[in-house]
């Protein structure tokens, strides 16, 4: 046999096999940063800095995370209002608070209002106290 010919059809073979592959890009995030994905003979990098999708409170503080919209003011933030965003620091907060109290309910936990640790505490039970009754616009 020819090895020209030999190698020819190796090269032949691989470069069909490359194109018949099936495309697959795995559903994943990039927070904050970049990542390279490589396989076979394509690669694929990218710099995404927008975070996933939801809410993470913390404190005062509030930031919605998700897909890019059209500007609207955004409302305040009501500390202590962690159950329903209804404005208004009531009972439902309380019992949100008390039902896991002394517990981990994992950083970015709305009911961790007060400092973000992860831990309900008496910090957390103080914000809803120390608002208890009020209504934000």
């Amino acid at each position: 046999m020819n090895p020209k010919f030999a190698i020819a059809t190796l090269a032949a073979l691989v470069a069909t096999t490359a194109t018949l592959a099936q495309y697959d890009i795995t559903r994943s995030t990039i927070d904050g940063g970049g990542n390279i994905l490589t396989g076979a003979t394509y690669t694929l990098s990218g710099a995404i800095g927008q975070a996933d999708a939801g809410i993470l409170i913390g404190g005062t503080f509030a930031l919605a995370g998700g897909f890019w919209s059209p500007s609207t003011p955004a409302s305040p933030h009501c500390p202590g209002d962690i159950t329903n965003a209804d404005g208004m620091v009531d009972v439902d907060d309380l019992n949100a608070i008390l039902s896991v109290f002394g517990t981990n309910v994992g950083i970015g936990d709305p009911r961790d209002t007060a400092n973000n640790d992860g831990f309900v505490d008496v910090d957390d039970l103080n914000v809803v106290l120390a608002n208890f009754g009020a209504t934000c616009p």
